[in-house]
């Protein structure tokens, strides 16, 4: 072997255990980093644990404070409950379909209720419905006081009065059918108008 091989060979291993401990280095400093990372995660998992202990055990202890037995081992009724003294135990009256049947007649479901739409040239309008648009573009609602004897505040923009009716009573030729939060429903020579905040 020549002295130039030799020196080859010697380069050669001084390469290798270069990279040899360069890649000890980096093994090394991963396992600094997780040793120093691992015992943040390890403390947060233990707060953690621990955390979730305290809360069971207040839960089981606020369960166990709390008196709902009832005598006849019966469970409690939702009014006797502690700290649940305003639970309504009303029940909402369900109306029968029959008063909503006639609106729903007049009323053309799949047009939006902001979009009147126009009769095109083909069809003709009644002069009661001419007559019911031209009533409610012309009353407006100014409130309406829900109570035993409702009533609402409509204002005539014609004549520029405004009135105070109730359930029954007329304005304007349209005698008041029903009044609600939103709207207030007119019968006008056998046309259901509604007039809307």
């Amino acid at each position: 072997m020549t002295s130039e091989e030799k020196l080859l060979q010697l380069i050669r291993k001084q390469d290798e255990s270069a990279k040899k401990q360069a890649q000890k280095g980096k093994k090394d400093a991963k396992k600094k980093s997780t040793a120093q990372g691992g015992g943040f995660f390890k403390t947060a998992n233990k707060m953690l644990m621990m955390g979730s202990v305290g809360i069971l055990l207040f839960m089981g202890y606020a369960y166990l404070k709390t008196d709902t037995a009832v005598d006849d081992g019966s469970m409690p009724d939702k009014r006797s409950l502690p700290g649940k003294t305003d639970v309504s135990t009303e029940a909402v009256e369900a109306r029968p379909f029959s008063e909503y049947r006639d609106r729903y007649r007049q009323r053309d479901l799949f047009e939006y209720p902001w979009t009147k739409s126009e009769p095109s040239q083909g069809q003709e309008v009644s002069t009661e419905v001419v007559q019911a648009m031209a009533l409610q573009s012309r009353l407006h609602i100014v409130g309406i006081v829900l109570d035993e004897n409702s009533k609402a505040i409509i204002e005539d923009s014609q004549i520029g009065q405004t009135f105070f009716v109730s359930v029954g009573e007329e304005i304007a030729g349209a005698v008041v059918e029903d009044i609600n939060e939103e709207k207030v429903t007119l019968k006008y020579n056998n046309e259901r108008v509604e007039l809307t905040r």
